[in-house]
């Protein structure tokens, strides 16, 4: 929590209690006089004490290097006792040889004054070899202590995600080898480290070693391709018994398993792993049926969270996700967007399973085929606790939108590219004999006519 989210004591109060500090205010550029007045404000008219600081987010401020410097020897060195640094996107516009300056004075001012760093997030910099040489105190001063790193939307080549790996593995050429740093959570997004990317990523996860540690990873849209998707799988197989059951996140979005990997990844869960997990996140993965029906059977019942979107999934993998979902009964989040043979009779199936979910916030199925028979299942839905519903995409007709804006109000997203043409809106036999029943039962069953 920002020092300055509620109201703040006069300067001469005693010091605030806060252990978490976000830096007030809007984007800024800060150089050495704007570091200081903001700092004076902190310290000053806000008593922040700041030795009494765990978690420092210098993040979403851009620094000059003399700016930069300021911070570090007005505020930085004097959180001795900080253990998560959240250094995310602080040389936004800044010419590359000044950005290099800024991440190597807050790493070098970090591994000289603090004590016991166990977070690092160096999320949004641009990232190459040089940046990371530039950050290499932060790793080498807190090897033993380090459980958290984050580096999303760093721009990684593959080259740069090997550097990250030797260091994180402690095994780099032409140096003595090191302990491996063992981690709780390890993030990567948005980077552009491709086919070899996933190699040195199953690098990092295999030199995990430490039994029940790991609880979060990400390793999404990182352009792996069905190539690097192999050592994706890898790494899960290999770490089963390390972290298969403490695993709590696993987001592996936008990585192309295709046939042959998907079945691979549906076989590690049928064999146990991930049975804990909260949220998983699987969108874009292009599993298809067969292998969503396998790896549904097998997810756990723990789930809050839960993003199949974009994996060419239709009504035939519907029963096996129905099933999942039902057993999942702290379900707060299910997408399933983008899976355009979904279709009203997999629409149908799905709201079957949903109407037991009283937890469920937010519910996503835009892009689907969805038409009239699946309109009726999500009018006859009621969930009290839904506060976002997306179904902009799909084939409704005017008047269909009309009773589902009236139903939905607030929660629903705007309808922007729903195919609203009336010739269009019309249901396949299939989708008929499909849908029809079950929404009936549906319908009957909440005590409700949708739509007449």
């Amino acid at each position: 929590m920002s020092a300055l989210a509620a109201t703040t004591p006069p300067s001469q109060a005693s010091p605030t209690s806060t252990t978490s500090l976000t830096l007030p205010g809007p984007r800024e550029v800060l150089d050495s006089d704007k570091a200081s007045a903001l700092i004076t404000t902190l310290t000053t008219t806000h008593n922040v004490n700041l030795s009494a600081l765990t978690h420092l987010c210098l993040g979403d401020k851009s620094y000059t290097s003399s700016g930069c410097s300021t911070m570090c020897t007005s505020l930085l060195s004097k959180c001795t006792n900080v253990t998560s640094l959240d250094l995310a996107d602080v040389i936004a516009g800044r010419m590359e040889a000044e950005g290099l300056i800024v991440l190597s004075t807050f790493s070098t001012c970090a591994s000289n004054s603090l004590k016991n760093v166990t977070e690092i997030d160096l999320s949004d910099n641009a990232m190459g070899l040089k940046g990371i040489s530039s950050c290499r105190p932060l790793f080498d001063t807190f090897r033993s202590t380090l459980t958290s790193i984050s580096m999303c939307n760093d721009g990684l080549s593959h080259q740069s995600m090997g550097e990250v790996a030797d260091i994180i593995t402690g095994k780099e050429e032409g140096k003595p080898d090191l302990p491996s740093i063992q981690l709780r959570k390890v993030h990567f997004f948005n980077n552009m480290s491709g086919v070899k990317g996933g190699e040195h990523f199953k690098r990092i996860i295999e030199c995990q070693v430490v039994k029940n540690k790991m609880e979060d990873v990400r390793f999404s849209g990182t352009r792996a391709e069905t190539a690097g998707s192999v050592f994706i799988v890898d790494a899960l197989e290999s770490r089963r018994d390390i972290f298969g059951s403490s695993l709590k996140l696993l987001d592996l979005a936008d990585n192309t398993f295709s046939e042959t990997n998907g079945e691979r990844l549906a076989n590690t869960f049928k064999a146990g792993f991930g049975q804990n997990l909260v949220e998983l996140n699987l969108r874009d993965c292009t599993l298809g049926d067969e292998n969503g029906n396998l790896l549904f059977e097998f997810l756990g019942r723990k789930l809050r969270k839960l993003d199949v979107s974009g994996n060419e999934l239709t009504v035939e993998s519907v029963s096996a996700l129905r099933k999942a979902v039902e057993k999942n009964v702290d379900l707060e989040i299910l997408a399933v967007d983008e899976n355009d043979e979904f279709e009203s009779g997999g629409c149908v199936k799905l709201c079957k399973g949903l109407k037991g979910l009283k937890k469920l916030k937010e519910l996503g199925m835009e892009g689907c085929g969805i038409k009239e028979k699946g309109a009726k299942a999500l009018l006859a839905l009621e969930l009290e606790g839904l506060e976002v519903v997306k179904l902009d995409c799909n084939m409704f007709s005017n008047e269909i939108v009309e009773k589902l804006t009236e139903k939905f109000r607030e929660k629903m997203k705007e309808f922007e590219d729903n195919i609203s043409d009336e010739e269009e809106d019309y249901e396949t036999e299939e989708e008929e004999e499909e849908g029809e029943g079950e929404v009936d039962e549906l319908a009957a069953a909440v005590g409700k006519t949708t739509i007449e």
